[in-house]
């Protein structure tokens, strides 16, 4: 991913359990960025993955660039956060960064995940939200896309498919002179005239007031 990358696109890599942690960026050099992915040790027993995503979005709403990817990679479901699902989905409505997620989840919770709603009960006994729902709707809200992998070898190919669509994407903007009070949600619908295609895109946006924007920052 890193090294398809466009050379002006500044980069930054965190790592995460209970929140983010910065490791490197917003960088341009690809050697410093490899180096410190290369570095990475998995220690954590559980995970805050709401915290972290709302937390860098809110990094990212300040990015020099206007076009901005987050890329989530996680081994597992929501557990520890102070936030919840609904206030995640808001931070994703009110933020122009595109959300890919990658699920590489232990094959037996993935059974359950599978098999199961909105909500899922953990091997612990624990009922939390279904990971492979919450991805889903993350990467529509937000115009991405999603992938569960099994292996190393998938996990390779979903980052190279992530990497070949950020290539190939046009962005399309406008601006209304019409808008409603803060904090409402605008739906957004694009539409190709040639049959045969599929139009992926977020399906709209929050416009949030300045102290809405920071309460949903950890």
């Amino acid at each position: 991913l890193v090294e398809a990358s466009h050379p002006d696109t500044e980069i930054s890599y965190s790592t995460y359990d209970h929140k983010a942690v910065p490791v490197i960026g917003p960088v341009t050099d690809r050697k410093r960025v490899k180096a410190a992915i290369a570095t990475t040790l998995s220690e954590s027993a559980g995970t805050s993955l709401y915290d972290p995503i709302i937390e860098t979005l809110a990094q990212l709403s300040k990015a020099n660039l206007p076009r901005q990817v987050l890329i989530v990679i996680s081994e597992r479901a929501e557990q520890h956060g102070q936030h919840n699902l609904q206030e995640l989905i808001r931070a994703v409505q009110a933020s122009l960064a595109q959300v890919y997620l990658i699920g590489y989840f232990d094959p037996e919770e993935d059974l359950a995940f599978q098999t199961s709603g909105k909500t899922v009960r953990l091997i612990t006994g624990k009922e939390v939200d279904n990971p492979r729902y919450v991805f889903k709707r993350l990467a529509e809200e937000s115009g991405a896309e999603c992938f569960f992998v099994k292996s190393s070898l998938e996990l390779s190919r979903s980052i190279e498919t992530i990497a070949d669509e950020l290539r190939h994407q046009y962005t399309l903007a406008y601006h209304s002179s019409r808008w409603s009070e803060s904090n409402s949600y605008h739906r957004i619908q694009v539409r190709v005239k040639r049959k045969g295609l599929r139009v992926r895109a977020r399906h709209g946006f929050r416009m949030l007031e300045p102290d809405a924007a920071a309460s949903i920052r950890v």
